[in-house]
């Protein structure tokens, strides 16, 4: 019952200190405006936060799949996220699992956090490119 929520405080040891290491997102970068509101009502109110926040609520709901393996339990549990506003946190699942089949490349979450970060900003820039193409037309 407790253990989802001790593997989410401990992964802060790890993620909060890479994402301060590498800053690939500035504090002023727009990426999170759209959800800006949102996370700051959950008292996530700078990008460092955010972005730590989406990646550790990643790692659990993969912990728990990995745990646990329901399916549903897991979509479920993505599902919430969403709802809450973590809008990254399916392009961040997707690059764990790409860490998971590749440790061989990808040792530990240091080596990786930079693909996880450009992942998200792609993301981002693919949607910032639609949207400026939809009001275009």
């Amino acid at each position: 019952m407790y253990a989802p929520l001790l593997f989410h405080e401990f992964s802060h040891y790890f993620i909060n200190p890479l994402t301060e290491k590498y800053n690939l997102i500035k504090e002023d970068d727009p990426i999170f405006a759209n959800i800006f509101e949102k996370m700051e009502s959950l008292a996530y109110g700078c990008n460092s936060t955010i972005i730590n926040e989406h990646i550790i609520r990643a790692l659990t709901i993969r912990w728990r799949s990995n745990v646990i393996r329901n399916e549903q339990a897991t979509n479920k549990a993505i599902s919430r996220e969403k709802d809450l506003g973590f809008i990254y946190i399916e392009n961040i699942l997707n690059s764990l699992i790409i860490y998971e089949n590749n440790r061989d490349k990808y040792p530990n979450i240091d080596v990786f956090y930079p693909i996880i970060i450009e992942n998200i900003v792609s993301e981002y820039e693919q949607k910032k490119n639609i949207n400026s193409s939809n009001a275009l037309t």
